[in-house]
């Protein structure tokens, strides 16, 4: 089945943008294993390999109108070696996929594409579940202090 143009570089878009998000919580992952905060790492593994169920999502989708996913690199990772900062540049990642994904499922919808929709929609939730957990983490750290934040965090 071919597919809708614009559907097919939305979908290669959002397709960078979840690499993205996988490098970022892999990185951050290591670098807070690193320090020894077992229970983050936890949590950012548990990201990256959301981010990577969406990028295979997106890829399926691409093969399945018979388009190759593109190779392109933007990189627009922000690393950060303080656990507060990461949770910044986590949280505005996960703000502009979830806008994107928003804007993606309003072209679907536009063309008609409704599976393509359906699937946008089902990575949407996930994006805001990250943004709330994101949030709630920020929220701890506000209310304890950063140092007491982090003790909590080890085995």
């Amino acid at each position: 089945m071919k597919g809708n143009p614009k559907i097919l570089e939305v979908l290669n878009q959002l397709l960078e943008r979840e690499r993205d998000g996988i490098r970022q919580y892999s990185t951050h992952s290591a670098i807070c294993d690193s320090y020894g905060y077992a229970k983050l790492v936890e949590y950012l593994d548990a990201r990256a390999k959301d981010e990577m169920r969406h990028a295979s999502m997106l890829k399926d989708r691409l093969l399945f109108f018979g388009s190759l996913p593109t190779a392109k690199q933007f990189d627009k990772t922000n690393i950060d070696f303080k656990v507060s900062k990461q949770f910044v540049n986590d949280h505005e990642a996960e703000l502009g996929s979830a806008n994107a994904y928003n804007e993606a499922i309003k072209l679907a919808e536009e063309v008609g594409d409704n599976a393509t929709r359906k699937i946008l929609t089902e990575i949407l939730v996930d994006e805001d579940r990250h943004i709330n957990d994101i949030e709630n983490y920020q929220y701890q750290i506000y209310q304890m202090s950063e140092g007491v934040f982090l003790s909590t965090q080890t085995d």
